[in-house]
């Protein structure tokens, strides 16, 4: 399960989007920004506006993060 929460730093005023993944491990159960979803992707995933963020959300759903092609 994922999330795209909306933080706004108040000292810029810059707003990102940043997807967040639920993390259930027995009886410990919270939101983390760690997805782990491949080796390549470290950190947070996150844009400054909603339709990208979107965008890379039905990307990380759908499992095809890399496309690899033989040339």
């Amino acid at each position: 399960m994922y999330r795209i929460v909306k933080e706004t730093n108040q000292l810029t005023g810059r707003v990102r989007y940043i997807i967040e993944r639920y993390a259930n491990y027995f009886f410990f159960r919270r939101w983390t920004r760690d997805l782990k979803i491949e080796e390549q992707v470290h950190g947070d995933v996150w844009e400054y506006n909603l339709e990208n963020a979107q965008r890379k959300l039905e990307i990380i759903k759908s499992g095809e993060i890399t496309i690899k092609e033989i040339v």
